[in-house]
């Protein structure tokens, strides 16, 4: 609270522009214009490198580089805080920043290298400078124009009314000479150095001309089947020979598979069928998962119960089914039972960036002889059916000190909000009247995102901050709904009446022309600058 986005209607000459913007930014980040639309994924680039730096035993702010001590970078800042003196802080710099101190008797440590921390206030500048070009962009070549100067990895989608249709990744994307940035690397033999950025013209991109066969593809393309359509959901969109790493962290493929699935169901669709799309809350998971529970051997009643509930389920993840809420605590149980073992007390920093789990489990689900089914912690060999067991025996448990022993009464609503923070409503009375709340549907796995981290289920911690769906045959009646409300001010009614219609997946008229826009006008309000003498 308030909304991430900001929805505006630009118009000035050249520009007639509506979407949503940053507060601050003045331009459209997400939105259409007469002629074109754009949507907004992330890449998940990896775009940070961690280097391992050998340390001068006789001189603190220096390092060993291939055949020489080269200094450190040292600068002093200063933190101010109120009613005291500031902090004064060294940085020590290689590759990048030192993030561990240099000890007495320690010969290395570690600096991040980070794409943002090299650019300059210029390149920063350009990348608003693509957000104004987008607003103005009127065709794929003047797109591609507008968001090549980009400095934030993003999949940036394209649709016109001309019927063409486009996927463009944009971005600071390092060029390393060896490695792929998963591990941290020696930072003295000058092997993994990076040499610049990927050019941009060498990036992903996808592009199909209406009425063709033929798409125009750099990279991989972001399509399954139907080939008339384009999908991003942060999943995988490089091939293993793309001649570049962009990343090791991508999202399990679900939500991406099931949009095309969803895109494949029709040859034409609607409006509504668009709408009804982004309120999919079906999750592909289940599939692989629900039937491997089949090799679980039934010795009790609430196995049998846990097993009956999930197999009548219809594998939608709504606010009141039982299915739903047994479902998603026996995958934060299996997670749990799976990795923390291993892990001990890093379980929870791995819990709470929830994607490597995901990637992770994704990655052994189908494999009975994966080494991380084993509790290291017992003297038995546990199988990947002991774990699940396991996992179904405490998510039948946990279920029923939550909302009692009727499944009929077990709904995923009662545990699963979203809920709008305020910086200022941290604490009691201020979290009462700042704060909103709201259940929702959806998990991880869905089109209609409902994430939540495994270290704090089951809030939900990602979700779609802003939808919109565009009929370029119509343009200038398009629909969206953001998060909240328009208004930062907790006792105005748009402070947060967009929270419930948002939860129910419904949306707004996005009125460009002036008629609509004056029928449906709650108030205008006009700025006139005042006139004044020059030097003033």
């Amino acid at each position: 609270m308030p909304s991430t986005w900001y929805e505006a209607h630009l118009v000035a000459p050249g520009r007639d522009v509506i979407g949503v913007a940053l507060p601050g930014l003045p331009y459209i980040s997400i939105g259409h214009n007469r002629r074109i639309a754009w949507g907004v994924t992330n890449v998940m680039a990896d775009n940070q490198d961690l280097f391992i730096e050998r340390v001068n035993p006789d001189n603190p702010n220096q390092v060993w580089f291939i055949d020489h001590w080269e200094n450190m970078t040292v600068a002093e800042v200063s933190i101010p805080v109120k009613g005291q003196e500031p902090i004064r802080h060294e940085v020590r710099a290689t590759h990048g920043p030192l993030i561990s101190s240099v000890e007495p008797g320690l010969t290395e440590t570690l600096a991040v290298q980070w794409v943002m921390a090299r650019r300059t206030p210029q390149e920063f500048a350009g990348n608003a400078e693509s957000f104004r070009l987008l607003g103005r962009a009127s065709n794929w070549e003047e797109f591609r124009a507008a968001v090549a100067p980009m400095l934030g990895a993003s999949n940036m989608m394209y649709a016109d009314v001309d019927g063409n249709i486009g996927w463009q990744v944009a971005g600071a994307i390092p060029r390393r000479a060896k490695g792929d940035g998963r591990f941290p690397v020696p930072g003295w033999t000058g092997e993994y150095e990076w040499d610049g950025l990927v050019p941009f013209e060498e990036l992903p991109q996808y592009y199909l001309p209406a009425g063709s066969d033929q798409p125009q593809v750099t990279g991989s393309p972001v399509t399954s089947a139907p080939t008339h359509a384009l999908a991003t959901a942060n999943q995988r969109t490089t091939p293993a020979e793309y001649q570049y790493s962009l990343s090791q962290t991508w999202i399990p493929a679900y939500r991406f598979l099931r949009i095309s699935e969803l895109l494949g169901q029709k040859e034409k669709m609607s409006v509504e069928d668009m709408q009804r799309y982004q309120a999919d809350v079906y999750t592909l998971f289940a599939d692989a998962l629900i039937p491997l529970l089949d090799e679980v051997r039934v010795d009790s009643e609430d196995l049998a119960l846990a097993l009956q509930v999930l197999r009548e389920w219809d594998r939608q993840v709504t606010q009141n089914a039982p299915g739903a809420i047994l479902y998603e605590l026996t995958y934060f149980h299996l997670l749990k039972n799976t990795y923390s073992d291993e892990l001990g007390d890093l379980y929870g920093d791995y819990a709470g960036r929830s994607a490597y789990l995901y990637t992770g489990l994704d990655a052994i689900i189908d494999d009975p002889e994966a080494k991380w089914w084993d509790d290291v912690q017992t003297p038995e060999t546990e199988t990947r059916s002991d774990i699940f067991r396991r996992s179904l025996l405490d998510a039948v448990l946990d279920v029923k000190q939550r909302l009692g022993s009727d499944p009929s009464a077990w709904r995923w609503r009662d545990i699963h909000p979203a809920v709008f923070k305020h910086a200022l409503g941290q604490f009691w009375p201020l979290d009462w009247f700042f704060n909103r709340s709201v259940p929702v549907g959806g998990d991880n796995h869905t089109v209609n995102l409902g994430g939540f981290a495994g270290d704090n289920p089951f809030n939900v911690n990602a979700a779609p901050s802003f939808r919109m769906v565009v009929d370029l045959a119509d343009v200038a009646h398009a629909f969206s709904m953001h998060t909240t409300g328009q208004s930062g001010r907790p006792s105005t009614p748009h402070y947060d009446d967009m929270i419930q219609p948002w939860a129910d997946v419904e949306y707004h008229p996005m009125w460009m022309d002036k008629e609509d826009i004056l029928a449906h006008a709650e108030g205008i309000l006009i700025l006139t600058p005042q006139d004044t003498a020059p030097g003033e």
